[in-house]
């Protein structure tokens, strides 16, 4: 205790004393030695990076900003074989950072046939126009526009330094010649709007006051990839030249997406960010879908031609899926490619050699339609709970058998997955052979599977095909006759008839085809010669049930429609069939009931003839038959109104 205490009196000294030391120092006159330095006006400031891309005067008198003037720059109307048109342009560096920059050509529109026909030149370090601009010698072909949309390759690939004191820019010329082999076919025709593009980004080693290495590695990712975004949808340039639809983002808004020109693959999921993307329409370069729809909200795609393979899990878990298109070109419907998804018919073309394992296994498939000898896969179509008809029209399709798991091949079924072997499916093939392989593949099913061979020249399909034979009809060749199994087939939309084809129902049954009542427009537009017998066409508003070609007037083709039915089922603007000036048209026994204008653009000039024989017109509003003739022919009454019941001169008009 008295150590503590006499602690505490020392330290209350010792604060005693320094107290007083200051008061000392308070009180006298001293000098202090002190220094400032305060710096003024700091600044922290990011370089720019900014491109500006400019057109040269077509007289060479001075050079226009793109960005200012927003207008086009290859802008012509009378585009002929042969004709040139070259622009200057130069990319001008208007930041202060270096950057690498490339030209594109880009579009979200279709190209249309021109694109095939119009060559692409460029030429670099040119910055005047030549007094022959039709003379392209020195300059570089480089494809056609088709090919070359988005992506004129390294020719267009430059470096430039920033923009200090001086006007850093590259130039570039750039000329469309229009092959003088086009011919007629490429009359009045327009092409899709494009425009050019400059992607610039930042070189990932720029020169700074002491070395080059401050900001290597900058570029979007490790690996060198350039990400950009074009109306809410990302992609990709990659170093091997690949350009990829990376993502469409949330915010793309509208349903239907043309995938641009130059896209030479999907991203894996690209389509799984956006619900409201319904449509996708793939451009002409895209050779990979990799895993771009998996999981996706679409319900409608068309591929392109020059596809080869659709790949694993392209479509996997895409349950609104309704319908794909599949171009002639694909060769390989991979494994898993439609797994648990939601398609319900599927048209394969001859061109595909094989379908894999479980390519559609577990999805919402009804019917297959293969139009060539395709190599089926085990498993291909397993666990598939609505399939119910299968259509073979190749006559030596195979079937391989599976590996998967060690286990044997079953090829189609709709039961469970732990009873695969049960069958409920209706077999179409065209000749004893394949219904052999057939009855083979179901294995112990085989006694509860019906096979029915077609005969020649005839193709049978149910209702739950209809949905493909609207890309069916079109591409069928003359000659062919699709017999329609008895039913009612509705629908919203027009079926498009290929040259020569004849649709009909089975005989002594009733076939329907029913327009919905959203529908206004053709239920059957012909794209030349077309039969129709045996079918009940409903009609409920302004549309034709049969129309030769509306869209074209001057088509040629001949119509012939036998023991067919027209009913309207609404009480306004019910029309029945359609011919234009040019073709025969010949319309026996058929019934027409509740219609505004049972037959009009009837011909009676030229080589062309008419007959209308044995048809019974009731309750019609306007014309039963519309002549195109200033008047009706002389012996009208005595060959037409007498050969058939509920006509008169009034009801049939020449105009």
């Amino acid at each position: 205790m008295s150590n503590s205490k006499a602690t505490r009196r020392a330290l209350l000294t010792s604060v005693l004393a320094l107290v007083m030391c200051v008061s000392m120092l308070i009180g006298t006159t001293a000098a202090w030695f002190t220094d400032t330095v305060t710096s003024s006006g700091n600044k922290v400031v990011s370089g720019t990076l900014k491109v500006d891309l400019q057109v040269l005067e077509d007289d060479n008198s001075g050079w226009t900003s793109v960005k200012d003037s927003k207008a086009p720059i290859f802008d012509y109307d009378n585009w002929e074989p042969g004709y040139v048109q070259v622009k200057i342009l130069k990319v001008v560096n208007i930041g202060s950072l270096a950057f690498k920059w490339q030209a594109n050509l880009v579009t979200t529109e279709e190209l249309g046939i021109l694109a095939d026909v119009i060559d692409v030149y460029v030429k670099e370090d040119v910055e005047s126009y030549p007094e022959n601009r039709t003379d392209l010698s020195g300059w570089t072909k480089v494809g056609t526009l088709r090919s070359f949309i988005s992506g004129i390759e390294t020719t267009t690939v430059g470096e430039i330094e920033p923009n200090d004191t001086k006007n850093a820019y590259e130039a570039l010329g750039i000329a469309f010649k229009m092959q003088e082999t086009a011919g007629n076919d490429y009359q009045n025709q327009t092409l899709g709007a494009f425009d050019i593009q400059i992607l610039a980004t930042q070189l990932s080693a720029e020169t700074d006051s002491f070395d080059n290495k401050y900001d290597m590695g900058l570029d979007p990712d490790a690996d060198g990839n350039i990400l950009t975004e074009i109306d809410d949808v990302q992609y990709v340039y990659t170093p091997e030249g690949e350009y990829v639809l990376y993502k469409v983002t949330e915010a793309f808004a509208k349903d239907t997406l043309v995938v641009p020109e130059g896209v030479t693959s999907l991203g894996n999921y690209s389509f799984a960010y956006n619900s409201n993307v319904k449509t996708v329409v793939l451009s002409s370069t895209v050779r990979s879908l990799g895993r771009g729809f998996d999981s996706s909200a679409v319900e409608t795609v068309v591929l392109n031609e020059g596809l080869e393979q659709i790949d694993s899990r392209a479509f996997k878990s895409t349950v609104n899926l309704k319908q794909v298109v599949i171009s002639s070109t694909v060769k390989v419907i991979a494994d898993n490619a439609f797994q648990k998804s939601g398609i319900k018919s599927i048209i394969i073309p001859a061109t595909v050699e094989t379908v894999g394992e479980t390519a559609f296994g577990a999805s919402e498939i009804e019917t297959v339609i293969f139009e060539g000898n395709t190599s089926i896969q085990g498993y291909a179509f397993r666990g598939c709970p609505d399939l119910r008809t299968v259509y073979m029209n190749g006559d030596d399709v195979t079937f391989i058998t599976s590996t998967l798991n060690g286990r044997n091949s079953t090829w189609f079924c709709n039961g469970e997955s732990n009873n695969p072997n049960v069958s409920d499916i209706d077999f179409y093939v065209v000749n004893d052979t394949v219904a052999a392989r057939v009855k083979a593949a179901m294995g112990a099913e085989a006694g509860n599977t019906d096979v029915i061979v077609k005969t020649p020249g005839e193709e049978v399909y149910d209702a739950a095909t209809m949905g493909g034979l609207y890309e069916l009809l079109p591409t069928l060749p003359a000659g062919t006759v699709l017999v329609i199994p008895e039913g009612t087939y509705t629908t919203t939309g027009t079926f498009t008839v290929a040259h020569g084809v004849t649709i009909k129902g089975e005989a002594d049954k009733t076939v329907v085809f029913r327009q919905s009542s959203s529908a206004q427009d053709n239920l059957f537009n012909c794209a030349g010669d077309a039969t129709f017998e045996n079918i009940t066409f409903e009609t409920n508003r302004k549309g034709y049930a049969i129309a030769d070609n509306t869209k074209n007037h001057d088509t040629a083709g001949d119509i012939t429609v036998i023991n067919c039915k027209f009913e309207g089922i609404a009480a306004e603007k019910n029309w029945g069939v359609y011919k234009n000036l040019y073709g025969n048209l010949t319309i026996e026994n058929c019934t027409f009931d509740n219609y505004d204008n049972a037959i009009c653009g009837v011909n009676n000039g030229g080589t062309s003839t008419t007959v209308i024989t044995g048809c019974t017109f009731t309750n019609i509003n306007g014309e039963a038959i519309g002549y195109v003739a200033s008047t009706l022919p002389a012996d009208f009454e005595t060959n037409v109104i007498a050969d058939n019941t509920g006509l008169t001169a009034g009801n049939v008009i020449g105009y």
